[in-house]
C-alpha cells in the first residue's frame, strides 16, 4: 500500500526518521512526547472509515520530574525514554506535529537515536 496519508494534523506527510510531538495523560494530567519515526504502515481494516488504519512505530521520550536528594523537591526534570527505548506503536497520525529536529535539545535527539 502506498503511504502518502501518513499525515500529520496540518497535514505535512511524515516519514522515517522525522521527530514528531503528541498528546498524551500521565495519571489525569495531560503531557507532550517527543518520538522519533522508525516505521510508517498502512493496514487495511476490513471495516469502518477509512477503511486503512495509519500506524506509526515510534521511539518516544517524555519528560519526568525528580526528586533532588539535596533540596528533596520535586523541581528537577529529565528526559528519559519509554520503555526503555523500544519501538511504541502509535495510531492517530492526525494527534501528531511534525517539527523541525533544530527545536529538539541535541541531547534529547541523541537520546532518541539510541538503540535498546
Amino acid at each position: 500500500m502506498k503511504d502518502d496519508k501518513h499525515c500529520d494534523v496540518f497535514g505535512t506527510p511524515l516519514k522515517v526518521g522525522d521527530y514528531v510531538i503528541y498528546a498524551a495523560n500521565l495519571d489525569r494530567s495531560a503531557i507532550l512526547k517527543v518520538a522519533v519515526i522508525l516505521e510508517l504502515r498502512s493496514i487495511p481494516k476490513g471495516w469502518g472509515t477509512p477503511p486503512i488504519a495509519y500506524k506509526v512505530s515510534t521511539r518516544t521520550a517524555e519528560r519526568s520530574m525528580t526528586r533532588d536528594p539535596k533540596t528533596r523537591e520535586w523541581d528537577n526534570y529529565e528526559w528519559k525514554l519509554q520503555k526503555k527505548g523500544s519501538p511504541i506503536t502509535l495510531e492517530f497520525t492526525e494527534r501528531m506535529v511534525k517539527v523541525n529536529p533544530k527545536v529538539i535539545p541535541k541531547a534529547l535527539r541523541d537520546l532518541l537515536k539510541e538503540e535498546p
